[in-house]
């Protein structure tokens, strides 16, 4: 094990950080959080997603331990601590760039986490907006309060540490 073999894991990490933004914009923006008039599929969808990643964030895990004992650094288990200790300024620059990428998508995930935590007093509001006609029928609370609880485990608390951000 190597840093290459935390490079492709990081990358793949990345790619599913992204799956799950696609995932959470797209259900944040459905109408209703998507359910059963937007795409009831997304949350199972999500909810593979988040799997994988914890698969991945296993995976690297022990990649980062196997790491840290060959380039004799502490097991600090951060991301910024790898990218501080790498014995060459290539490893650096690439560990930094997956540090700043990672911390983008993190940051945009906990975003959303505030938008879809908003989303039944959205629903609120237009239904008070319109008199006449509801707008949200009664089981959109539900679906967005379906959707809350997956959308906060979209970013794991031991992903936020390595990437060394603090938890909301």
């Amino acid at each position: 094990m190597n840093a290459n073999d935390l490079s492709a894991l990081l990358w793949r990490e990345r790619a599913l950080l992204d799956q799950v933004l696609l995932n959470l914009e797209t259900k944040a923006f459905l109408p209703h959080g998507g359910g059963e008039s937007g795409h009831p599929l997304l949350g199972e969808q999500l909810m593979d997603i988040i799997v994988r990643l914890r698969l991945v964030e296993l995976a690297r895990s022990v990649e980062v331990s196997s790491l840290a004992k060959e380039w004799k650094i502490p097991e600090d288990h951060t991301l910024s601590h790898l990218v501080a200790h790498a014995p060459t300024g290539v490893w650096a620059q690439i560990l930094g760039e997956h540090l700043a990428a990672m911390t983008a998508q993190a940051l945009r995930i906990r975003g959303l986490q505030k938008s879809i935590e908003d989303l039944p007093q959205r629903a609120a509001h237009l239904t008070r907006g319109n008199h006449k006609k509801r707008m949200a029928p009664p089981r959109a609370a539900a679906t967005a309060s379906d959707l809350k609880v997956v959308a906060t485990q979209a970013l794991p608390g031991t992903l936020q540490e390595f990437l060394g951000l603090s938890m909301p």
